[in-house]
């Protein structure tokens, strides 16, 4: 019984995790350009690789 109890917790902080993640999106996506939610809409929902897509790797640490 515990090893379900452990499984259902592990899957609401998941749940908790993505919604917060999803709300710190949304607030820094406010302050961007057109042109990169663009580019990040393309790198994120293409099935090419990033330099086909006409995207460069981050070169940032």
């Amino acid at each position: 019984m515990r090893l379900a109890e452990d499984a259902a917790i592990r899957r609401m902080d998941f749940g908790k995790e993505c919604d917060e993640y999803m709300k710190k999106f949304t607030e820094r996506r406010t302050g961007m350009t057109k042109l990169e939610r663009e580019l990040i809409v393309k790198r994120y929902t293409s099935i090419e690789e990033p330099n086909e897509a006409g995207i460069s790797e981050s070169t940032k640490d």
